[in-house]
């Protein structure tokens, strides 16, 4: 099981839409609001390795989603 997230190339603002690092392969954002999860040893589930993201741009998009499945008090 893998968490995965869409990219898009709309140019809209969205706060939950985070710009892609422009030394990257793949250009365009990071929709946080499109967060799977997928079974990559399932044929349906198959995916294709396109490139690593920096870890400071990884823990940023972490810390984000992270907010979701904090309990409220």
């Amino acid at each position: 099981m893998i968490k995965v997230v869409a990219i898009t190339s709309n140019e809209k603002d969205f706060p939950l839409h985070i710009e892609l690092p422009d030394d990257l392969p793949i250009h365009g954002k990071v929709e946080l609001d499109h967060e799977r999860t997928i079974d990559s040893s399932s044929p349906a589930g198959a995916c294709e390795y396109r490139c690593t993201v920096p870890a400071e741009f990884l823990n940023d998009i972490l810390q984000k989603i992270s907010l979701a499945y904090k309990k409220s008090r």
